[in-house]
């Protein structure tokens, strides 16, 4: 696994304390982990990725990321969403648009993904390899008070699941992924372990697809295609939105203009 990726692949956090005096009203202000995100770029503008139901009944304020040392920042509240009137939103996905202040502070750990490594036209593929990277919430750790995040990353394939209609997904939209907990690991071991069932915490992580520099086989050049937005460990497999569903709201909530060409 690329270990750059997890430059680009930060966890959230639910934390609405946005004062001293906020967090002096309650006992315990620690907090909740709730899932992970993408930051990408376009030409001029900055933005995060990750699942809508992540902030279902909460602000986007009330959200932060952890920066160097005890370092936070709060996310603004200016996002977009697809909307849909079914009964099961499958197309899971929501965009933070964000000010230069915040993307300075994000760029003191971070980077922004470039919209070029964001392959919208991807052709999904039985036989090509994908990864899925971010942060499990029962593997994240408050100790002394500081936070100790393990990322977890898994190499799997597509998966042709026949009911999936029954589930409230399709393969228009969405991307099934096969997970196997015995050939699982986590991404700084070297060694292959039996991985968890609770995936909880890893919806809005990236779905890369990466490609061997033919000239160069140790480098690898990777694009994002989708993010995960459930999981099915009982079933064997994972669920992911096909990333090409952010151009709408790219364009239609805040102006931006994806040009497509095919990674």
């Amino acid at each position: 696994m690329d270990i750059s990726l997890l430059n680009y692949t930060p966890q959230l956090y639910y934390y609405p304390f946005h004062t001293e005096e906020d967090k002096r009203k309650v006992l315990k202000a620690v907090p909740e982990q709730v899932g992970s995100c993408v930051l990408f770029k376009t030409d001029k503008e900055f933005f995060l990725t990750t699942t809508k139901h992540t902030f279902d009944n909460i602000q986007a304020s009330d959200i932060i990321i952890f920066l160097n040392g005890d370092n936070i920042i709060h996310l603004p509240n200016d996002t977009g969403f697809n909307i849909s009137t079914k009964q099961l939103d499958n197309i899971d996905i929501l965009i933070v648009k964000l000010p230069f202040d915040i993307v300075e502070k994000l760029s003191t750990r971070y980077f922004f993904l470039d919209y070029k490594y964001i392959d919208f036209n991807h052709n999904f593929d039985s036989v090509k390899s994908y990864r899925l990277l971010g942060f499990i919430n029962r593997q994240t750790d408050l100790k002394n008070n500081k936070f100790s995040a393990t990322p977890f990353e898994f190499r799997t394939t597509t998966k042709h699941y026949k009911k999936i209609d029954t589930l409230g997904f399709n393969y228009f939209e969405n991307i099934i992924l096969k997970y196997n907990r015995r050939k699982q690991s986590y991404l700084l071991d070297n060694t292959i372990s039996f991985g968890p069932k609770d995936l909880k915490g890893l919806s809005g992580g990236g779905i890369w697809y990466c490609q061997q520099d033919l000239q160069r086989p140790h480098l690898n050049f990777c694009f994002l295609v989708g993010v995960m937005i459930q999981e099915r460990t009982n079933r064997g497999i994972v669920i992911g939105t096909k990333i090409k569903f952010i151009i709408d709201i790219l364009h239609h909530r805040f102006g931006v203009p994806i040009k497509i060409s095919q990674a």
